[in-house]
């Protein structure tokens, strides 16, 4: 018997067998909590495994829900994290979004009103402490006369070295995820949770499990990712000539009429510096050429067909219509 083109759901040993039929308490369902029934229609958000339930209580009272309004008019709806609790000021992070104009997208809204839902209902005036709408995100400040519950807010190194010899050490390292630690190691394929409340009583605790992919913005004049995406004929180009190039950025595309055409960046050259700074990963190039916005900068990339690097000098131009947005996801 073939099975070719049979498509079989994915089995998961933590999926309970479904209630009886209850015509009520559906429509009610459906009425009250519009964005839970949602938000529950992706199998993987309602049958969680116990390790992704620890994991999202660990933090989840640290989750906030956040609603602004302009007078009487709601203008946005989103969660945010607790960051930091000091005497009685507790600062949450969250998205821009929530205080943005929607006729003016580089503004704030004209008579703002923010409002903080915690885990256990309680509801606060939320205040701007500041925001970025560049990076998209807001520090909204509450008060209140206890200390609330603080996730810790670690860096991230996205980089991987490409490193043959690895393969033959037989030396174990341990897990990466240590209580407190001061960075953790992302790269595509980590499992990661996404957590966030609902806005309206009682406002409940959403995880939704899922793999970290990485994104490759074209908004620096070319589209890059990391060098251990790169294919792999390409890497066996360059790693014979350059061992020490065990990481870096690859690009995959430059955008027409940019900057980095301007400057001679090319397909699939490998940047290893800009400004004088050794770039390991995508993160560490973000930074900084975002720092360096309207300033002329030396970079040096590494082309198989090159047997030393390459040295370039281009400006990143930003204007307005290219200030940064979250990307909407794209199936």
């Amino acid at each position: 018997m073939s099975f070719h083109g049979i498509r079989r759901e994915r089995v998961t040993p933590w999926k309970r067998a479904p209630k009886a039929h209850r015509p009520d308490v559906e429509r009610e369902s459906m009425n009250n909590k519009p964005k839970r029934r949602r938000f529950y229609l992706y199998p993987q958000n309602r049958h969680l495994d116990a390790y992704t339930n620890r994991a999202a209580l660990t933090v989840s009272r640290s989750v906030v829900s956040l609603e602004s309004y302009s007078g009487e008019e709601m203008i946005f709806q989103c969660s945010g994290t607790i960051v930091d609790s000091v005497d009685t000021c507790n600062i949450i992070l969250t998205t821009a979004s929530l205080l943005r104009c929607s006729t003016n997208r580089n503004s704030v809204v004209d008579n703002i009103k923010v409002i903080v839902h915690l885990f256990d209902g309680r509801s606060f005036d939320g205040h701007i402490e500041s925001y970025d709408f560049h990076y998209n995100i807001a520090a909204i400040k509450i008060q209140l006369d206890t200390l609330l519950p603080v996730a810790s807010l670690a860096y991230l190194n996205d980089s991987i070295v490409i490193d043959p010899s690895q393969l033959q050490g037989s030396e174990k390292k341990s897990f990466q995820l240590r209580p407190h630690s001061n960075s953790f190691d992302l790269f595509p394929g980590v499992s990661i949770i996404a957590l966030g409340r609902l806005n309206r009583k009682p406002y409940d605790i959403m995880a939704a499990p899922g793999e970290f992919s990485q994104s490759r913005p074209p908004w620096l004049g070319m589209e890059v990712t990391n060098l251990y995406a790169a294919n792999l004929e390409l890497l066996e180009r360059i790693i014979p000539k350059l061992p020490d190039v065990l990481k870096g950025v690859i690009v995959e595309e430059v955008v027409p009429g940019s900057s980095a055409e301007s400057a001679g960046v090319k397909h699939n050259d490998v940047i290893v510096h800009f400004g004088g700074t050794r770039i390991h990963s995508f993160l560490e190039l973000f930074e900084n050429m975002w720092n360096n916005v309207g300033e002329s900068m030396e970079l040096a990339v590494i082309r198989a067909s090159h047997d030393v690097p390459v040295h370039l000098r281009m400006v990143e131009e930003v204007t307005s219509d290219k200030l940064y947005r979250w990307p909407l996801w794209k199936e």
